[in-house]
């Protein structure tokens, strides 16, 4: 068992401490953004494939119509945000973060409002309320679930996480998320131990802990990079995973023996924030705007299936694609949403759910 790229999120609050104490960043992201001077725009993503569909949808048209560049970053998180803000040296415009990372930032006033009034109207009416935030945008939607290899000689295949977490009916190495990843591996725990999808909140983590005491030893790979995790299976080092399925239905797509399991999935989403202290708001809303437009929508969607967040995208796509999407109408029924909210909670600690629970998560992991 190993944990890949777990220096991730450590090295980002490293990183936050360096900001503050006036050392940070000096080389890499600094000396691009000070080359870009001040027509540039630091957008933060995952990296990866995913952020190679945002740079040929988004970052590029979007500097081919305005001529402000856009300089990349990835490893976003709540501790680096809170830290550039806090030292009043904020070096991200736009940044991508999970539904859970967005109910914190809020919390914590991290986070601009979003000024829908400097957004293409026409572009913005089609999106439902539920993706136009008051602090942030919904980028797109997307599922992580149970993934498999095809060409095992069991040709079955786990379909509830229960069977998942059943290792003689279905032996083999797994790569699961930690605590550290956006989407940490507590919900799927507690429905691997039984616990019915509608009665998941709030968190029971010693029982989530318990569950994964259970299948800790199948556990090949823990990831906090869904590249590092994706690939785990794509190699066959592994041959069953929780992750996001827009990255195994590529790769499946291309040829590789790997498929999804839609069945108790978690649906989520992403949303785009421009954090407290950001010196370029204003350019800021017309990207978010931009990247409403279902046409770059649908250039992104054909190379990562994930939902799109405006409707209109789905019309420009073949159907079949379509039907591979999480936003799928065959696909919603039996998934199961993340209650983002319940990580913005207080904790018994003091602190929001969501850090409680990466408490106890690296507490365990170290045992």
């Amino acid at each position: 068992m190993r944990l890949r790229n777990r220096t991730t999120r450590r090295a980002v609050l490293l990183g936050a401490l360096l900001v503050a104490s006036g050392l940070g960043l000096a080389a890499g992201l600094a000396d691009r953004v000070a080359q870009a001077a001040d027509e540039s725009l630091v957008v933060v993503s995952y990296g990866g494939t995913y952020q190679d569909g945002l740079r040929e949808a988004f970052f590029v048209p979007f500097t081919n119509d305005t001529g402000v560049e856009i300089v990349e970053d990835s490893g976003g998180s709540v501790p680096k945000i809170k830290a550039m803000v806090e030292a009043n040296s904020v070096q991200w415009d736009v940044v991508n973060v999970s539904s859970s990372e967005y109910e914190v930032l809020v919390e914590q006033n991290l986070i601009q409002k979003i000024d829908y009034s400097a957004f293409d109207q026409t572009t913005l009416a089609p999106l439902p309320d539920f993706a136009k935030l008051e602090y942030g945008v919904a980028a797109s939607f997307y599922s992580c679930g149970i993934t498999y290899r095809t060409d095992l000689e069991n040709k079955e295949h786990p379909k509830t996480w229960i069977e998942f977490w059943d290792t003689e009916k279905f032996p083999g190495p797994r790569a699961m998320p930690s605590a550290n990843y956006v989407i940490p591996p507590w919900e799927v725990a507690l429905m691997g131990d039984g616990v019915d999808p509608a009665s998941l909140y709030p968190i029971d983590f010693d029982r989530a802990l318990a569950s994964l005491d259970k299948i800790k030893g199948s556990v090949k790979v823990w990831y906090e990079d869904t590249a590092a995790g994706v690939q785990s299976l794509i190699d066959h080092e592994v041959d069953y995973a929780m992750l996001c399925n827009n990255r195994v239905v590529a790769a499946r797509d291309k040829g590789t023996p790997v498929d999804v399991e839609w069945n108790q999935s978690l649906l989520d989403h992403d949303v785009w924030v421009v954090p407290v202290g950001s010196t370029h708001t204003a350019t800021a809303m017309k990207f978010l705007s931009s990247m409403l437009d279902p046409n770059r929508q649908a250039v992104l969607v054909r190379q990562q299936p994930i939902g799109p967040s405006n409707p209109e995208t789905l019309k420009l796509l073949d159907p079949k694609a379509a039907s591979s999407l999480p936003t799928a109408p065959e696909n919603v029924p039996v998934q199961v949403p993340i209650k983002a909210g319940f990580y913005s909670e207080p904790a018994p600690n003091g602190t929001s759910q969501l850090e409680y629970g990466l408490q106890k998560w690296n507490a365990w992991y170290g045992q």
